[in-house]
């Protein structure tokens, strides 16, 4: 329906009307490419900085396609990762995808079987996948982990934090996740 560009463009235009600035704040978290509202709220989640209650990654891409070798074969065939995090900067580690699971359309034999063969073709590419379902997102030990095993593999840094710190941390993020939730009722 529209792009970042387009809505900072509109937003430019409207100078001085009420809650522009508002706008602005939030037009910045638009993230482009997104296929549902869940995808989005993963993404927020996984790429916010700290400050902002995220876990800090940094976004490579959403549902861009991706040529990978398509296994059996030896032809290309192109693949969209939900969301592509991007490897730790000198790190010399590949991007990892965290795929999330919607039960209408993962579910079903079809979509099973399509997943598994995006996955392995992206694991030949040497791409890790994270499945990720609504009971997994509203999980968050499960998340507070399964992040850091992406980190790690992303080849980001370890983080040498005091366990109090880590509590506050895990706070903000039970408290991004419980203001993405009022943002709206999508499961």
């Amino acid at each position: 329906m529209t792009d970042p560009d387009r809505l900072k463009a509109f937003l430019g235009e409207l100078k001085g009307a009420d809650g522009v600035k508002a706008l602005r704040r939030a037009a910045a978290l638009v993230l482009p490419g997104s296929a549902s509202p869940r995808e989005t709220k993963l993404a927020l989640r996984l790429c916010l900085p700290a400050k902002k209650k995220g876990y800090g990654l940094k976004l490579l891409s959403m549902n861009e396609p991706l040529a990978v070798g398509r296994l059996g074969s030896g032809n290309k065939v192109l693949r969209k990762p939900d969301i592509l995090i991007a490897p730790y900067e000198g790190s010399g580690a590949n991007p990892v995808a965290f795929e999330y699971d919607g039960e209408e359309t993962h579910m079903t034999r079809e979509g099973v079987l399509s997943d598994t063969v995006r996955g392995n073709e992206l694991k030949a590419m040497g791409i890790s996948e994270y499945r990720i379902n609504r009971e997994l997102y509203r999980n968050i030990n499960y998340m507070e982990d399964i992040v850091a095993a992406a980190r790690a593999e992303a080849g980001y840094p370890r983080r040498h934090r005091s366990p109090e710190y880590e509590y506050r941390q895990k706070l903000r993020h039970i408290e991004l996740y419980r203001e993405l939730e009022r943002a709206g009722n999508v499961v």
